[in-house]
């Protein structure tokens, strides 16, 4: 699915979702580290399972692990192109603070 993102600084970046955002113009870069860290992810996967199994467990695990990464990394996207929409601790943090969506 293609879905246009707007920068929240300059409104006009007109990124695509399944890119990686390389526009700076405004000096900020959305999502071009985080797509590189997704790559990753899925080239270690490529590399783990092409080696020899030593235990029947540990392809799950390993699944399991890199699945942990890319939600982590999924999250970053959206705190970076959808504000307000997941807690962000560098926006007015204060420890104890109920968050709200407003």
């Amino acid at each position: 699915m293609n879905r246009t993102i707007e920068c929240k600084n300059c409104k006009s970046c007109n990124c695509i979702w399944n890119q990686s955002c390389v526009n700076d113009s405004c000096g900020n870069v959305l999502i071009g580290d985080e797509m590189q860290v997704l790559k990753a992810s899925a080239d270690l996967w490529n590399m783990f399972v092409k080696l020899e199994v030593m235990h029947p467990d540990e392809k799950l695990d390993f699944k399991n692990a890199i699945h942990q990464i890319q939600n982590i990394m999924a999250c970053r996207i959206v705190r970076k192109t959808v504000p307000g929409i997941l807690y962000d601790a560098r926006e007015d943090y204060v420890p104890d603070k109920p968050i709200t969506n407003e």
